[in-house]
């Protein structure tokens, strides 16, 4: 007894849960145990497999490119309209008509031979066979050819001279180079043409005196502007080019003497070392006396 109480037990317990997993199935921790992915998730979901729409447009595409294919090789291969000359439209053509001319009497043939008929044709070359046989006829004598009568016309008219050859001429092409550079006549009634005078364009005298004035008179003002009036006696003002070239060699000297002095050893305990430091520090301090004397706007230098 107690061994049929547990097997019935573990029965109903079994249908139990299979109960508890089929309404837990369908109920909402089934969805979120088993999420579906859109409507694509819920086909698959239901045993319905989606459709593939990139395979099907592929397919799609493949299948139009296949027809304009064959569409572009039927197009190809349709003979095309033979070129015929307009008065030529209405004309068969021989060879067409030759060949038509040969169907029909191998046509005629294939009947004649299905009504029994013999169906027995001359053969190729056989009237040039029977001409052969003909006999030939005999050849006419020929007449001794009747001499020619004189003409009463002088022999000069008969057989003239042959004159000089003229010279081949394009009249059309002369005619149309004529009618290029013809001048055109004016109009009837219409005004003359206003003559130039001999110095038309050229520039009046009076006007070429002034400028010549005018051209001396800028020339003794700048001659002016040029006199310095601080300069002193025997000296001359230093342009601005040669002031700026030698501003430019004199900062180049004393960046020279400042890497000579940075090469010194920094400890100097001996005499001639000492002198030879105390040289560069002079040469620098002149360099920089020239230097604050060029960078003037003026710089005066003996004549």
């Amino acid at each position: 007894i107690n061994a049929e109480y547990g097997v019935k037990n573990i029965m109903e317990s079994a249908l139990q849960r299979q109960r508890n997993a089929r309404r837990m199935g369908g109920g909402g921790v089934s969805e979120i145990l088993q999420p579906v992915n859109g409507y694509r998730g819920q086909l698959s979901k239901a045993g319905t497999k989606p459709k593939d729409h990139a395979k099907a447009n592929i397919a799609a595409m493949r299948e139009a490119q296949r027809q304009n294919r064959e569409k572009k090789a039927i197009e190809a291969n349709q003979d095309s309209e033979v070129f015929k000359l307009k008065q030529f439209s209405d004309v068969p053509s021989q060879v067409q008509k030759q060949v038509k001319q040969a169907d029909q009497a191998l046509k005629a043939k294939k009947l004649a031979r299905a009504n029994g008929e013999s169906g027995n044709f001359l053969k190729r070359g056989a009237r040039e066979e029977r001409e052969e046989l003909k006999p030939k006829p005999k050849p006419k004598p020929m007449r001794a050819a009747a001499a020619p009568r004189k003409s009463n016309l002088p022999v000069e008219v008969l057989r003239p001279d042959a004159g000089p050859q003229r010279e081949e001429r394009n009249f059309c092409k002369e005619n149309m180079s004529k009618i290029k550079n013809a001048k055109k006549s004016p109009p009837a009634g219409a005004p003359k043409p206003a003559t130039k005078p001999a110095d038309y364009g050229k520039v009046p005298k009076y006007l070429r005196e002034r400028q010549e004035e005018l051209a001396e008179e800028q020339r003794e003002i700048q001659r002016l502007a040029e006199i310095d009036v601080d300069c002193p006696a025997g000296m001359r003002l230093l342009p601005e080019g040669e002031r700026q070239s030698m501003l430019r060699t004199l900062e180049a000297n004393k960046e020279k003497a400042a890497n000579e002095i940075a090469k010194l050893p920094f400890v100097i305990d001996t005499v001639g070392l000492r002198r030879r430091k105390q040289a560069m520090e002079n040469k620098v301090k002149e360099i920089d006396d020239a230097i604050r004397v060029f960078s003037r706007k003026k710089v005066y230098v003996e004549m």
